[in-house]
Order: C-alpha cells, then structure tokens, then sequence
C-alpha cells in the first residue's frame, strides 16, 4: 500500500478488495470501535486517539454514518474526549 492519509487508503482498500464494500467495512469499523475503547481503558492512548481520529476524519469528511460504527458504544462524551475525540465525534457521541 502507498496510501499515507485514512481516506486515500480506505479508497486503496476498496480498489484492491472490492469485497470490503460498504457493508463489509461496516464489519471492520466496529471492530476499530472495540480496538479504541479496549486501548483507551488498556493505557495504550497513542493508539485509542489513532483509532479516534479515524472516526473524526470520517465524520470530517461527511461520513457520519460510517464514523458512527468506528467509536464504541461504551464511549461517554467524556471518555471520548479523553482519549481524544475532536468535535465531529463529541457531536456524533451527543446525539446518541
């Protein structure tokens, strides 16, 4: 892969295994919602805010719906925050 920013490897993702598609990424971005909550509790901050900030990019980029299935439900806005959530995510987290 030589996609460097989380939007142009999702895009390398989907040319190179079409079988991802929409629902199929749905599947992998709840399990990038799990990798950050058990980061964030685990004491690994570098990556629960990586994980974060692809939900935040997502969201960013008019992809609420996709954003909303990367960040766990056991998410509060404070947690979020704290692992290091940015507005779109607090936004989608308060609307929950």
């Amino acid at each position: 892969m030589t996609a460097t920013t989380p939007g142009a490897i999702h895009v390398e993702l989907l040319e190179r295994f079409p079988a991802l598609g929409e629902r199929c990424f749905d599947d992998v971005l709840s399990e990038l919602a799990e990798l950050a909550w058990e980061a964030h509790v685990g004491g690994r901050p570098d990556l629960a805010r990586r994980a974060i900030g692809f939900a935040e990019w997502l969201a960013e980029h008019g992809r609420e719906d996709l954003a909303e299935h990367a960040v766990s439900p056991l998410f509060d806005v404070a947690a979020a925050i704290q692992a290091g959530a940015g507005p779109h995510v607090v936004e989608l987290l308060r609307a929950r």
